[in-house]
């Protein structure tokens, strides 16, 4: 059975990377030569590769063994070196390839832990930091025997002193789940430094009477330095509040450097002071400071308020790429655009391909009407949505209304009110709407005469063009004539008048979506019905 299913191909495309070396040794017992079929190095890491062997001196081979399902990055592995080389461990690169291609972020953590709990300056080099591990799970006595600890030295006082503690503070924080008391010395390094970091939390948060305060795991291989500059830096500079910072301890796992290079290099994002913008969203300090820079000017090319910003401050924690990537696709998609006017549409570049999905399965299910809302919303009530009636959203149709006719100084109440005289403005899609108001502005109408006729962007584009292209022939309209010419103020009126009149005066026109209309045809026709009906029922 092991032979039959190690030697089936069929298996051996879903076997695990780890365990395919294992299923060619056994299909070599059994007498069958295996090729190898499966490769994790990809081409995208050969940059870094010959950046590797050009840096450290080793061989190719081994640079690309180490390539295997990493991805890799140039500037992360320059910073490590240049990391390494200000600490003076460069030597002997091409041994220690691993710690080179460490998140520099990482590496310096790892270098402060080591001298946190005290290693030896002579023992502290690239062997000690490759096996920071090994050396964390180790217990101070062990330590000591192989040379990696002085023979007085003890890990909590050094890890007390760095985490500016004094020393005699909470010095029973080492027990067991009886409540006895433990030897320092008998206990791995590791659980006494994040013992030491659950009482600085408990310090610096002022929560020293909570007894069962955990350390996020995120928290379990930072520096208490590293904490406690990230604590003084969100509290004292960005004044987030303590409690704030006491709710998400991950935090503190922010970068310092980097904090301090956005409050200082960063004044505004999105038109919001930064520290404002923090305070309300903290995670945005997890992302890069040149990071940060790009979606600003992203922002700013596509002429995104700092009120959607206000809204939606979560595309900050986006990779610059994705957010220039996906406000193109909502400027060009008509899909999208629509909602340009809405304050929450940042919501559409955060959750695009969930919102492009639910474009194409509102298309399929034949529904017209859509809202931001549905578009964003969980699964069940978009199924629920998606199986009711094709309606709109009237908070959507008056936000809209109440952007593009932004120099009549009327509010959504008034808006809503003058739309509710028709009984389906709800079933009329905002694309429609849209579509009509735009010709109107087009023809040069302007916002105030839409606005004193504003049920008419309730009918299709084209039955207003045909009506407004035949406007003038009409008979019975001298009245509101001025020389040759229509007044101005009266030809949004008469339009919708005779849009109406020609549907006798029922909403049905507005079911007209996308087809040419020919009137006089269509009453003829209705004539010639109405005629034959008569003559075979008398």
């Amino acid at each position: 059975m092991i032979f039959n299913y190690t030697c089936c191909w069929r298996n051996l495309l879903m076997t695990a990377p780890i365990k395919l070396y294992l299923n060619q040794r056994a299909c070599r017992m059994n007498g069958m030569k295996l090729s190898m079929i499966y490769s994790n190095y990809s081409t995208d890491n050969e940059d870094a590769v010959q950046y590797l062997v050009q840096l450290s001196g080793c061989t190719k081979k081994k640079a690309e063994s180490l390539c295997k399902n990493r991805s890799l990055n140039i500037e992360d592995i320059k910073s490590s070196y240049e990391f390494l080389n200000k600490v003076g461990e460069i030597q002997n690169l091409s041994k220690y390839l691993r710690v080179l291609i460490t998140h520099p972020m990482t590496l310096e953590n790892h270098y402060m832990i080591l001298e946190e709990i005290g290693i030896r300056k002579s023992r502290l080099n690239l062997k000690s930091i490759k096996r920071f591990y090994p050396i964390l799970n180790s217990s101070q006595s062990r330590l000591k025997e192989l040379g990696y600890l002085d023979e007085d030295a003890n890990v909590m006082q050094n890890c007390l002193s760095h985490a500016e503690l004094p020393d005699n503070v909470e010095m029973n924080i080492l027990q067991d789940k009886t409540g006895e008391k433990l030897q320092s010395k008998d206990v791995m390094v590791a659980i006494i430094h994040r013992c030491v970091m659950s009482l600085l939390l408990r310090n610096k948060l002022q929560n020293s009477s909570t007894n069962d305060f955990s350390v996020h795991k995120r928290l379990n291989f930072k520096s208490l330095r590293y904490i406690s500059s990230s604590y003084d830096i969100l509290t004292r500079r960005f004044g987030i509040p303590v409690q704030k910072v006491l709710n998400d301890t991950a935090l503190l796992c922010a970068s310092p450097s980097n904090m301090e290079a956005i409050i200082d290099g960063i004044p505004t994002l999105g038109g919001i002071e930064t520290k404002e913008i923090v305070k309300i969203f903290p995670k945005i300090v997890f992302n890069d400071y040149s990071s940060l820079i790009r979606i600003n000017e992203c922002l700013e090319k596509y002429n995104i308020s700092p009120e959607t910003v206000l809204e939606t401050p979560m595309v900050f924690t986006l990779r610059p790429e994705n957010v220039e990537e996906r406000l193109l696709t909502f400027k060009t998609n008509p899909d999208l655009n629509m909602w340009s006017f809405h304050p929450q549409m940042l919501r559409t570049v955060l959750y695009q391909r969930k919102v492009l999905k639910r474009v194409d399965k509102l298309k399929e299910s034949n529904l017209k009407c859509s809202s931001l809302f549905l578009l964003q919303c969980n699964e069940s009530n978009f199924n629920k949505r998606k199986e009711g009636l094709d309606k709109t959203s009237g908070a959507d149709v008056v936000w809209l209304l109440r952007k593009r006719l932004d120099e009549v100084s009327v509010d959504a109440d008034a808006i809503r009110s003058k739309l509710k005289r028709h009984p389906h403005w709800l079933y009329v899609p905002l694309t429609n709407i849209k579509a009509t108001l735009d010709f109107l502005l087009e023809r040069k109408f302007t916002k105030q005469e839409i606005y004193k006729s504003l049920l008419i962007l309730l009918y299709p584009r084209n039955i207003v063009e045909q009506e407004l292209d035949k406007l003038s022939s009409q008979d019975g309209i001298e009245c509101c004539k001025q020389g040759n010419e229509l007044r101005q103020e009266t030809i949004l009126p008469l339009t919708l008048y005779f849009i109406e009149l020609r549907h006798h005066f029922s909403p049905e026109a507005i079911w007209s979506y996308g087809k040419s209309v020919d009137y006089e045809k269509q009453t003829e026709a209705t004539n010639d019905n109405r005629y034959q009906y008569i003559m075979t029922n008398t």
